[in-house]
């Protein structure tokens, strides 16, 4: 029997899979993200070229696509204006408060597209109990 979409909905929804469901990240971009609420402080794009084993300008990239949803941001380091820029992750609390205005946003928006969708009968004829 099919699984429910409801079920589907709780069971297969995990912090990965809502970050590329609602962000559309993708394995790389979220290992940056997690890489950064890690850290114990800002990590520079040099820093986390090393833990998640990419080119200079791909780290760039990446944190690029995680400032654009506002899951990293860039922060003033202590020291000398010569220093790389270091980034780190928007409180993880905050992005699931975000998550959800999406999810909801979305939801509303689909139940008016799916309440202002009309079926002809024959279209979706009656459901006949001894087809099971």
């Amino acid at each position: 029997m099919a699984q429910p979409i409801q079920e589907m909905v709780v069971t297969e929804t995990t912090a990965d899979r809502a970050l590329e469901r609602v962000f559309g990240l993708n394995t790389s971009e979220q290992a940056v993200y997690r890489e950064l609420l890690e850290a114990e402080g800002p990590l520079s794009a040099e820093e986390l070229t090393g833990k998640v084993d990419c080119a200079l300008a791909t780290a760039y990239r990446y944190l690029d696509t995680l400032a654009e949803h506002g899951l990293v941001e860039e922060v003033a380091r202590p020291s000398a204006a010569q220093q790389p820029a270091v980034y780190e992750a928007t409180d993880p609390d905050e992005v699931a408060d975000h998550m959800e205005d999406c999810v909801e946003r979305a939801y509303r928006h689909f139940s008016s597209k799916i309440d202002s969708f009309g079926v002809e009968d024959s279209a979706c004829p009656p459901l006949d109990p001894t087809d099971s």
